[in-house]
């Protein structure tokens, strides 16, 4: 899966003039990486995802992606299923209801963003640029020796980019 930003994104957006290109495309997959397991779906586009889901036996069950474009096919129990409608949030709605059970309906479907949402490039840059840091130190220079320490330039997300990135969170994924 392509990272989510690219060396260009991460230039533009830190300043920072990485000396090794294949460090900062690995920066950008691993930070890419903790976007995506954070948001709880791939969020760029996807052709023919498989998922199966869970269902409590209700007329709505959700499959993991808030940017859905197709609902190529569904099944339930094994047969297909056609009478349901869905919505780009991924809620697919049944007015005879789902089967209960665990893995009950499968969902072949293509969705996320054809093209990265700019706050999400600037997560993903903003995270990578932190990744090769030491955790804590906010800046260094080497003529003089300083070194600046802060809490937020620790590798994780920030509170603040957290905040960004709820916004395209699947809870309870």
């Amino acid at each position: 899966m392509q990272p989510l930003a690219d060396v260009a994104d991460l230039r533009r957006l830190t300043g920072a003039a990485w000396a090794d290109e294949s460090a900062a495309a690995a920066a950008l997959a691993a930070a890419s990486g903790q976007v995506r397991t954070y948001c709880g779906w791939a969020i760029t586009a996807e052709s023919n995802v498989t998922a199966v889901v869970d269902s409590d036996g209700g007329r709505v069950v959700t499959i993991p992606c808030l940017h859905v474009t197709a609902v190529h096919s569904v099944t339930a129990g094994g047969s297909p299923v056609t009478d349901h409608e869905w919505s780009a949030s991924g809620v697919l709605f049944r007015r005879a209801g789902w089967p209960a059970g665990m893995r009950a309906v499968s969902v072949v479907y293509s969705g996320g963003h054809t093209d990265t949402p700019p706050e999400l490039i600037a997560v993903v840059c903003g995270l990578a640029s932190r990744l090769t840091v030491p955790a804590g130190v906010a800046s260094w220079s080497v003529g003089a020796q300083t070194v600046t320490y802060n809490s937020e330039a620790a590798p994780g997300l920030a509170t603040v980019e957290q905040a960004v990135l709820d916004r395209y969170r699947i809870y309870g994924s």
